[in-house]
């Protein structure tokens, strides 16, 4: 959410319409169908890990050390607690951000299991792979728009317009 915000202040307008001018081409590469094909192609580089309900897996600014995908169970994510579940990535805008933070803090709803990739292997398979490319390209657009203010000062996002909500 600080990320979309200081994008959005920093290129207004210009800057929201160009973050959805540069995820325009890229629907193709993330959708539900060809989500699983790619967490079946990132699978042999990550490691299971299991968790606990409440754990904190990942924790706003803190080192983005790793990128998460959920095989079972569910997670919470930010402070408006938004649910993840199997099959969703995590943790891809810290580790290709310029200061490689972790974003939103991520806590286990209920106890599962994830695999993840450490962040030097993360970079090293996207910088190969430019079908992995463009699916963390589109899914750091969706995630940024998903909470960028729809206009500045408003206090409104697309998710909240959405629902009918204000901030």
């Amino acid at each position: 959410l600080d990320l979309a915000r200081a994008f959005a202040s920093e290129h207004g307008a210009t800057g929201r319409a160009r973050l959805w001018e540069l995820r325009r081409p890229l629907r193709h590469a993330h959708n539900p169908a060809t989500d699983g094909q790619l967490a079946d192609w990132l699978r042999p580089h990550m490691r299971l890990r299991a968790f606990e309900a409440g754990a904190i897996l990942l924790r706003a600014v803190d080192p983005a050390n790793e990128i998460l995908l959920i095989r079972r169970g569910t997670v919470r994510v930010g402070k408006q607690a938004q649910v993840f579940g199997p099959g969703q990535l995590l943790g891809a805008i810290g580790v290709f951000s310029p200061g490689r933070r972790v974003v939103r803090s991520v806590v286990a709803a209920m106890a599962g299991e994830l695999y993840f990739l450490d962040a030097d292997s993360a970079r090293r398979l996207h910088r190969g792979n430019p079908v992995l490319a463009s699916y963390l390209i589109g899914l750091v657009a969706d995630r940024l728009l998903e909470h960028a203010p729809l206009k500045p000062g408003s206090g409104r996002t697309r998710k909240r317009a959405a629902a009918g909500l204000r901030a």
